[in-house]
């Protein structure tokens, strides 16, 4: 599997690693506006080479499979480029700014016959992971409510002068489209069809105009009964520690039957993941480890491309999971709950 890359930012080399990791996959061609960490990516990693010109590393002929790391406004027409000119995908989340935008992607990949996926880092987890498979045994019986949170410290970016992140135009807005697609991704997976949103955000530290929203709670209405609240921030404990990334995320399940909670957080390349299974009359089960592995999702897209296993989370999950993020923008708009635009294929 010959590679191409768009994009060499911060995510990159965590993309690559999960790549690597799959084997057989060879490192063709990276472009990157900076042409100065397109080449110290390639260096890094052993890239054939850079190009400065993104339309020629889509078509190139030796090339089977473009990552598109790029902004958010990029998504969709650097993956559509890239199935035109018969290439797969793998797109870093979210799939695209908006419904529309995902829409013209899978067009795009039901036009050219063409494989798109989109890596949701999240499905991979260990707590995610465990909470779907004690779904699918029934062991919590029927999930009437969950809460998930979800946190990182996007500060120093949102407030930087030109940079894209957080911005409405470029990034489609800040937590919301960031961080809830995640959540809303989880939570789709977790619980199915998603009926309707109820959201309240608004930019309440970050300072730079035209940048979006910081800080978020938006509830979901499932179409199996469950209920369910996600609170986000991009700016949870921002400026503690300057130049050090840190995140997280908890989630709990509450069964007619059981009970689970978990989650993860990640401080200077560690990342340390946990939950927590109680059911009454029995000890609780629990599990805690560390690692730095955050690329397991690439792996899976991988392996899912060569028809070794199905794909941990697909083209239409993506873009349902900004379909729920595209209400709760308009829920905050209108001061109203809004229905979810759903699609099943």
């Amino acid at each position: 599997m010959r590679i191409a890359l768009l994009g060499a930012g911060d995510v990159a080399g965590r993309h690559i690693d999960g790549l690597l990791r799959a084997g057989d996959v060879h490192l063709i061609t990276v472009f990157d506006p900076v042409a100065e960490r397109a080449q110290a990516l390639a260096d890094q990693f052993g890239f054939e080479r850079v190009d400065e010109d993104p339309a020629r590393v889509v078509a190139a002929d030796d090339v089977d499979l473009v990552l598109v790391l790029t902004p958010h406004d990029l998504h969709a027409p650097q993956a559509i480029a890239a199935m035109e000119a018969g290439k797969d995908v793998f797109c870093e989340k979210p799939m695209a700014r908006t419904v529309a935008e995902c829409d013209a992607m899978l067009a795009a990949m039901a036009r050219t016959g063409r494989t798109l996926l989109v890596t949701h880092a999240l499905r991979a987890m260990l707590t995610f992971v465990h909470a779907r498979e004690r779904m699918a045994a029934e062991a919590l019986g029927r999930v009437t409510l969950a809460a998930f949170t979800w946190f990182t410290d996007e500060l120093p970016r949102l407030n930087q002068p030109n940079h894209w992140k957080g911005t409405i135009d470029r990034s489609g807005g800040a937590v919301l489209i960031d961080g809830g697609c995640h959540m809303a991704d989880i939570g789709n997976s977790l619980f199915g069809r998603a009926c309707r949103v109820q959201a309240f955000g608004d930019r309440q530290v970050s300072t730079r105009e035209g940048v979006g929203e910081d800080t978020v709670v938006f509830q979901v209405e499932y179409a199996s009964g469950t209920l369910a609240s996600y609170a986000l921030s991009f700016v949870a404990g921002s400026g503690l520690r300057p130049q050090h990334f840190a995140c997280g995320a908890d989630m709990q399940l509450f069964g007619l039957e059981g009970h689970i909670e978990g989650g993860y957080r990640f401080r200077d390349d560690e990342r340390r993941e946990y939950w927590r299974e109680h059911h009454t009359g029995a000890e609780d089960e629990s599990h805690e480890e560390l690692s730095r592995d955050t690329c397991g999702v690439d792996t899976m897209l991988v392996q899912a491309l060569r028809g070794e296993c199905e794909a941990p989370v697909t083209a239409v999950d993506a873009r349902n999971a900004v379909a729920v993020v595209e209400a709760a923008y308009r829920s905050i708009e209108s001061a109203a709950t809004v229905t979810v635009d759903w699609r099943e294929e």
